[in-house]
């Protein structure tokens, strides 16, 4: 009985640790519908997510709310300049968006002030 009531403890533990992870990887993270869900949860996914290349470079980090997109995301070619860099709300691109070739330009029609995942203008 004492060793059931170990291996349920420890059940529970291990399931709890998982929920409240500080960040999951990208590959923890599923997409059904337009929304993110964890691969630990049927619920929809809030919190963060932090996403590393084969050697350890830091390919993007963000958060989710409600299974969308929320707050700053940043992303990173594998030899560590920056990718994107903007906000998301509601899981759309809104605010200042900076996004660049993996040579440092910037890339125009993905760059600028968005509303609602819209390039509303530079």
């Amino acid at each position: 009985m004492l060793r059931k009531s170990f291996i349920v403890c420890l059940f529970f533990l291990t399931l709890t640790a998982k929920a409240n992870a500080e960040a999951l990887s990208g590959n923890q993270i599923v997409e059904k519908d337009g929304i993110s869900y964890s691969t630990f949860s049927k619920e929809p996914y809030n919190g963060s997510v932090i996403n590393f290349f084969s050697n350890g470079q830091l390919d993007y980090k963000g958060s989710f709310k409600d299974g969308k997109k929320e707050g700053i995301w940043v992303g990173y070619y594998l030899d560590g300049q920056l990718r994107f860099k903007g906000r998301y709300k509601n899981g759309k691109r809104h605010g200042r968006w900076e996004t660049k070739t993996k040579y440092g330009q910037k890339k125009r029609w993905q760059s600028g002030m968005f509303k609602n995942d819209v390039r509303i203008s530079d």
